[in-house]
This record gives C-alpha cells, structure tokens and sequence, in this order.
C-alpha cells in the first residue's frame, strides 16, 4: 500500500478484449488508453488456441521466463518444446493459456524516486584498462569517502551507479570479458532527493572521473570528458512499480 501511496499517477490497463471485439466489428484502426504489450500483440490472432497466441505475443520482461500473467489468465510455456525447420522457422508446440478465474486490471503508475545528475567519461589508459573494475571499485571508495567529507552524506542520503560502458555495462557479471578492453566509457549516474544534492556528488566526482590513478600507478592520468566536465541534470527520477 505504502507503494501505490507514493505513486504520482496510476492508470488501469486494458487487456485485449476490447481491442480484438474492436477489430472483429470491423475496424482498421484501434485507438486505446494504456493496455498490455502483449493484449496489443495477441488482439489480432486470438481466433486461434490462446497458448500460441500468447506465446507468440509474449514480451520478455516477466520475472518467471515460463509464466506469464494477463488480465484474462495465465500463460504457461514451462512444457513448450521448440523446434527448428529451417534457417528461418521454428515451430513451437505445447504453450498453455489457463484463464483467469477472477478477471483482474493490471495498474501501472509513477513515484517520484529521487533527482539525478550524469557525469561521463572515456578512458585509454591501458594500464587502467588492464585493472578497470579495480579502478571502478576505487572510484567508489575515494568518492564516498570525499562526499562524506565534505558534504556530510552518510550512504542513506544519495547513491549512484558507475556503468562501464565496452566493458560489462549492459550484462555484467552474467557475461565476464576474457580480454581487457580497448576502450571504456564510464557513466556515474547520481541520485539523490534533491537535485543540488546530486549534482553537488557529482561534482565531487568530477576531479577522480579526469584523473584518478589506480593505487599502484606513479603518474596522473588524463581521461577524457565527452561532453565538457561540467555534469547534466537529469531531473526527476520516476520508478513504474
């Protein structure tokens, strides 16, 4: 409850009936409010068995990879078998749609989640390069000991995230590099309830992001700001629970 309280905004999701009792009577165009992805896709096709059809509908943002609610039911592809024909097609047989006992609207809304401030950076230090979760690691270390200092924020009052951008940014540790990197963009994303908190961290962190040596490095490194040294505000920071 204490969750959709802080929602700014919530707004009920169609599921597909009115868009497919839409298309059935005729229509060429269907213009709707929010509703599913996936009751968008399925709409269309749903003259056939509803497992197929959903599955084929199905978008991949699920917690379980095999279930899947909608508003009507509940797609099960934990027993589907997958088989390819040729280069281009692959027929997939046994996904189950069971419907829901209890028809049910799905609610999406917007909580405000704090204000955020980016600072970006590329690195060619191959001795950096070499070390580069180390060095992210250390910029994690030195910075909240500087925002601590000089600030006076204790770990609760903001966060931030360093992203390491031709590195493992976007899969992390479900896809370790076997080489060191040629290259390495690093993105520190700063949050905090107020945006003059976030940018002042950001700021903070401006210095270490242009120069900051791993420990056992003896000269001063230059890096690279893509886009001037001076951080972007990003604004309101909003999660969709």
């Amino acid at each position: 409850m204490a969750t959709l309280r802080d929602c700014r905004h919530i707004v009920g999701m169609t599921g597909h009936e009115p868009i497919e009792e839409a298309l059935r009577g005729g229509a060429d165009v269907v213009l709707a409010g929010r509703a599913t992805d996936t009751a968008v896709a399925a709409a269309y096709p749903l003259g056939m068995p509803p497992g197929p059809t959903w599955h084929a509908a199905k978008i991949v943002e699920t917690v379980d990879p095999f279930r899947m609610r909608e508003l009507a039911g509940e797609l099960d592809v934990g027993g589907a078998s997958y088989t390819t024909l040729d280069h281009r097609r692959v027929r997939v047989e046994g996904s189950l749609f069971h419907p829901a006992e209890q028809h049910t609207i799905k609610l999406e809304g917007a909580r405000l989640v704090g204000h955020e401030t980016m600072s970006f950076t590329a690195i060619r230090d191959d001795h950096i390069l070499a070390g580069i979760e180390e060095w992210a690691a250390f910029l994690r270390k030195i910075l909240t000991e500087r925002v601590a200092d000089t600030l006076g924020l204790g770990a609760t009052e903001y966060d931030f995230d360093i992203r390491l951008y031709g590195h493992n940014a976007v899969l992390e540790d479900i896809d370790p590099a076997d080489r060191p990197p040629r290259e390495v963009g690093v993105t520190l994303l700063v949050r905090a309830p107020a945006q003059s908190t976030a940018t002042a961290v950001a700021k903070i962190a401006n210095p270490l992001m242009l120069h900051l040596p791993l420990p056992d490095m003896p000269y001063l490194p230059s890096l690279a700001f893509a886009m001037g040294s001076e951080p972007t505000t990003y604004g309101s920071s909003v999660s969709r629970p």
